[in-house]
């Protein structure tokens, strides 16, 4: 019985190593992609270091509120997804509310944002934040279907 508790002991702790060094590899990979973004937007909008320090507060309010937005969204696509066969006419309207209530709300967010970055950034640059952020989705989904990231292979070892 006492061999019994060390196993379990010992696959416990195992599993939390395995389950903490995953989540540390994911926050690596996350902190490299953010890094990557500012540089990139940075570099694009040719932003002073002092419009650096106060649009990237900013900015990352704004990325952080759009951004839990689109987990809600996604959710609700993947709810779909494991729910289709079985989904009722009425669930299926609320999903459809949901989705367009969850894209008014990210209008109204961009709307918002819009006005906080005119005040702090000129207009012309504001306009190019848009281009530039695009530009960056292109390319980070380029270099996913090329199945590279920062020059690694992704998935081919």
């Amino acid at each position: 019985m006492n061999q019994i508790k060390h196993i379990l002991f010992f696959l416990m702790v195992s599993f939390t190593y395995i389950s903490v060094s995953a989540q540390s590899d994911i926050d690596e990979k996350l902190e490299k992609f953010q890094s990557r973004k500012i540089a990139f937007i940075t570099e694009k909008l040719k932003l002073t270091p002092k419009e650096a320090e106060v649009f990237w507060p900013v900015y990352n309010e704004f990325d952080n509120k759009r951004q839990a937005l689109n987990n809600k969204r996604l959710e609700a696509g993947r709810n779909y997804q494991q729910n289709q066969n079985t989904i009722t006419e009425k669930e299926a309207s609320e999903l459809a509310d949901l989705i367009i209530s969850l894209q008014k709300k990210e209008a109204l967010l961009a709307e918002e944002y819009n006005t906080k970055f005119k005040a702090i950034l000129p207009a012309t640059k504001v306009v190019k934040l848009y281009q530039v952020e695009l530009q960056f989705k292109r390319e980070l989904l380029k270099k996913l279907k090329e199945g590279t990231v920062a020059g690694k292979r992704v998935g081919k070892d």
